[in-house]
């Protein structure tokens, strides 16, 4: 099977109009030859609908940020918050709720102590950088999986 993931805000759509433009006919073509479009975004599942639709194109859509995964009337949720790359963060989480976590700062951003270390299992560390690494390899594993379900369904 062949599979194109896409995000979309500045990379399937232009970041000034938020229109496909040139991409839509490309992407018709390739679900026409068999190949899976995968939309991976923070877009919800209904903008990402709304999209498909004018494209032309019935998408496996991670949406979210990856919170799930809708595959037709399939919907796989995967349970986990996501912890954005360092930069990020810094971008929007005050300097001093940062590192020490404020978990409580944390979970108003949408990350869960008891889903992550409790449910999750990942590895609390001793610095925010290694955090990160071990939150994104969780996250990794857990769309991995996700995936290989969506396939072995398909």
């Amino acid at each position: 099977m062949r599979m194109l993931f896409t995000d979309l805000d500045g990379t399937l759509l232009d970041h000034r109009t938020y229109r496909p433009g040139p991409a839509a006919p490309v992407l018709r073509r390739l679900a026409a030859d068999g190949v899976r479009v995968v939309f991976a975004s923070s877009k919800t599942r209904s903008e990402q609908e709304w999209l498909s639709e004018r494209i032309g194109v019935e998408p496996i859509m991670i949406v979210e940020n990856g919170a799930a995964i809708h595959h037709g009337p399939d919907i796989v949720e995967f349970g986990a918050g996501s912890i954005p790359v360092r930069e990020s963060l810094e971008q929007f989480m005050p300097a001093d709720k940062l590192w020490p976590p404020d978990w409580d700062t944390w979970e108003y951003y949408g990350f869960f102590y008891n889903l992550s270390f409790d449910f999750a299992k990942v590895q609390m560390t001793d610095t925010l950088d290694e955090l990160i690494e071990n939150y994104q390899r969780y996250e990794a594993l857990v769309v991995k999986e996700q995936m290989e379900y969506v396939r072995q369904r398909m």
